[in-house]
């Protein structure tokens, strides 16, 4: 069973993590779940540019990286 808090007639669900200005915050404060949550995202995009690599050219793709990078 999820624990649950009532306010009035609205339930919420607790959970281990909540996302605060696009940072995942734990209780201990530790940001393992938000590296791990970022990493994840950064490595599905990675494989993506694989999808139109042929397609560019080595230009293209290092600013592609670069930019996927900044961002992260």
């Amino acid at each position: 069973m999820q624990l649950q808090l009532r306010l009035g007639n609205d339930a919420i669900d607790v959970t281990d993590a909540v996302r605060i200005l696009g940072v995942l915050v734990t209780p201990d404060l530790c940001l393992d779940k938000h590296v791990t949550a970022v990493r994840a995202k950064c490595f599905f995009q990675l494989r993506q540019l694989r999808r139109v690599r042929r397609s560019l050219d080595d230009v293209s793709v290092a600013t592609l990286v670069h930019a996927l990078l900044r961002v992260a």
